[in-house]
């Protein structure tokens, strides 16, 4: 088989579909990986194309020139977008590359021939190129369903309780939706000179499958999906290669919590965070393992003798040890912590984050607060996760379920399938 995937840097996107692409480079298959618009061979970039190219994949890259093709010099805002509707936000940003998309992407079908197209959801331009190529295409959701509204489930982006929104709400979506992806995606269409679509989802609709690398225990009722939606189950963790020394003594019998932010730049929100989980830490008998980025100075931050800052520490190596963490709910952070039993502290900012916190809260697993809350309510919460049974046992609930799923095989089975189908 020669699977072609379409995808992009998005930081937590990148580990699961280099967890399916090295499977099924594993079982004998040939992928070539197109990467999409990148200003300049950037160190997300290079670390991204590295990581597919040690499984066995040819990694592609375009000059970004090409990637402008179709797209306006100057953003319009047509369309305001309230705060509240992230995931119409998130749309607004990537579906203005669909005549691109899809014209990059016919090309290397051109060249590539392959038997099926595997997209990133944030793609869609990828596979309305192999839609005009007669070749199958799956799309993949590294996170929950959450760029379309479903019977029964809220406005994605919003992070609401299930069926929490009032229908002026999911009008409002449903409007607004429409308004700023329509009309990139018709543009995609008429440039590769197919039929005009009537809604923004019917590319969706059309793919053989849409994996969801999620778990079906961890979402909510999986019965209002479209037909083609199928869950693969939580990827297993890889084994770490990087143990974490700890500055305690082995001995030390005092609970760990991890403080865990976005590896992306905009770890720069979570400055508040920071401030407020840190002092809370210090101020409890416990202890604090806080990660940051590149982007995010030590000497910035509060400093304690029972908190101590790293760089990188990989999950499989501190999260066997943790009693809780604080996370900004990114779903490959989530469904590790949730994998080790670890309950939440869940401070979501953007993307899918609100939605994936909604989840971890809705299973009781966790507890949600914002970039404002207090230190006063980090302290609270914290001592809430680490010493209330009951956000425990519901992270071993999922826990239990999850240590069986094999998300990374479950996709390459599905993958197979599509493009051994008859067509």
């Amino acid at each position: 088989m020669r699977a072609l995937l379409c995808t992009g840097y998005g930081g937590g996107n990148v580990p699961p579909l280099v967890a399916i692409t090295s499977e099924l480079v594993s079982r004998g298959h040939t992928l070539r990986v197109l990467t999409g618009p990148f200003a300049v061979k950037s160190p997300r970039f290079e670390s991204m194309e590295e990581s597919f190219r040690s499984v066995g994949c040819e990694v592609l890259w375009r000059d970004p020139a090409v990637w402008l093709d179709g797209v306006p010099a100057t953003g319009t805002d047509d369309h305001p977008i309230p705060d509240h509707l992230l995931t119409v936000r998130g749309a607004a940003l990537w579906h203005p590359l669909s005549v691109p998309w899809a014209v990059q992407t016919r090309d290397e079908i051109s060249d590539f021939r392959p038997d099926v197209v595997v997209v990133d959801f944030c793609m869609p331009g990828a596979a309305i190129a192999a839609e005009e190529a007669l070749i199958p295409y799956v799309i993949l959701s590294t996170t929950v369903p959450g760029h379309r509204l479903f019977q029964g489930w809220p406005v994605p982006g919003r992070g609401a309780a299930r069926h929490e929104d009032e229908v002026s709400r999911q009008d409002e979506f449903l409007r607004l939706y429409g308004d700023t992806t329509l009309p990139w995606l018709n543009a995609a269409r008429a440039r590769l000179e197919l039929s005009i679509d009537e809604g923004p989802w019917q590319w969706d609709d059309r793919a053989a499958k849409h994996l969801l690398l999620t778990s079906p225990a961890f979402d909510f009722d999986g019965e209002a999906l479209p037909p083609n939606y199928v869950y693969t189950g939580s990827l297993r963790p890889s084994a770490s290669d990087k143990p974490w020394e700890s500055p305690w003594a082995i001995d030390d019998a005092r609970a760990l919590v991890v403080v865990s932010s976005t590896s992306t730049f905009l770890s720069f929100q979570w400055m508040p965070v920071f401030q407020a989980a840190i002092e809370a830490i210090a101020d409890s008998r416990i202890r604090g393992l806080v990660t940051l980025t590149q982007y995010v100075d030590p000497a910035t931050l509060p400093s304690a003798e029972n908190v101590v800052m790293r760089d990188y520490v990989p999950h499989e190596a501190v999260l066997p040890l943790a009693s809780a963490i604080i996370s900004q709910c990114g779903h490959g952070t989530t469904m590790a912590a949730l994998r080790h039993g670890v309950p939440m502290v869940c401070v979501p900012v953007f993307g899918d984050q609100p939605d994936v916190a909604a989840r971890v809260v809705h299973h009781g697993a966790g507890i949600r607060l914002s970039t404002t809350s207090t230190t006063a309510e980090f302290r609270d919460a914290i001592r809430a996760v680490v010493g209330e049974p009951r956000y425990r046992e519901a992270a071993r609930r999922l826990a239990e379920v999850m240590s069986a799923e094999d998300g990374a095989s479950r996709a390459a089975d599905e993958i197979e399938a599509v493009a051994a189908a008859p067509s």
